[in-house]
């Protein structure tokens, strides 16, 4: 009963947002957390798409952006958001223990745990549900997180 609870004001919390945003921009949440895993800082993003992009325009404009932030002074990009299968991780350069990426559904599910090796790496969605996930990716015991839209 309790889940039922909270999704059902997940899904009004969501429905206020969007009526909220522009049909031209998107929101992107990134989350930073500390050794022990509590979230120390969260940065919103607010990306402006291109202007006419209307219907499933959108999603195609939305496609060409990379969002990346900085984790252990090192750039990290993911793309492409949303995605109909694969989301691609590029970090600038390679660190001695290899960046975990973990994937957790809405439930708090891992549905994917990954090292990569090198400076690219993968994700594979496609036998996913489409609905919303959540990427985390460590590098030396820091983390950040994405919000991931699967189509």
């Amino acid at each position: 009963m309790q889940r039922i609870l909270v999704s059902l004001g997940f899904i009004v919390l969501v429905g206020m947002r969007a009526q909220s945003v522009s049909p031209d921009t998107l929101r992107s949440y990134s989350f930073i957390y500390d050794d022990s895993g509590n979230r120390t800082l969260r940065e919103a993003e607010i990306i402006q798409l291109k202007s006419g992009a209307t219907g499933s325009s959108c999603h195609e404009d939305f496609q060409e952006q990379v969002l990346g932030k900085e984790l252990s002074g090192r750039a990290i990009k993911i793309y492409p958001n949303p995605t109909k299968g694969s989301i691609k991780i590029s970090i600038s350069e390679t660190v001695n223990d290899a960046p975990r990426v973990i994937v957790y559904n809405t439930l708090g599910q891992v549905i994917a745990d990954k090292h990569i090796e090198g400076t690219e790496g993968e994700i594979n969605l496609s036998q996913q549900s489409p609905g919303i996930y959540f990427m985390r990716i460590v590098i030396d015991g820091k983390s950040l997180e994405w919000k991931v839209l699967k189509e």
